[in-house]
């Protein structure tokens, strides 16, 4: 029996955002996909990648810098599973002012089995 694809899912990251939004689930999927041997071949393995403006380092509301690994322009062409976007102080005018990920948040999104989000997705309503 194949293994099911990877699920793939994006991290939408931004200046100032809650590291515990992202961090956590995203040291948890990457230990859950490493564990390849130990677990059945039901369970799908999981593809993080973390996506932002540009491939430059982000501060996060924690003071800890993160580059991301694609930016939303690569991002929005490919196929993702679910979209992962953290809170934090400059979710709200991050998001209002940052077209490039609305457009990948608006043709992503609907095609996503998952959307995980906080607050900060408020703004699009």
């Amino acid at each position: 029996m194949t293994s099911p694809k990877p699920l793939r899912i994006a991290f939408a990251i931004f200046p100032e955002a809650m590291a515990l939004d992202w961090v956590g689930p995203l040291d948890i999927l990457n230990t859950l996909s490493r564990s390849e041997s130990s677990k059945p071949s039901t369970i799908p393995s999981v593809e993080c990648i973390i996506v932002g403006d540009s491939l430059t380092p982000i501060k996060m509301s924690n003071g800890m810098k993160v580059t991301p690994e694609i930016t939303y322009e690569v991002a929005q062409g490919q196929e993702w599973d679910a979209v992962l976007v953290p809170g934090g102080t400059g979710a709200r005018p991050w998001f209002e002012s940052n077209a490039r990920c609305r457009e990948f948040l608006v043709e992503v999104v609907p095609k996503c089995q998952f959307v995980f989000t906080g607050k900060a997705l408020d703004a699009f309503e």
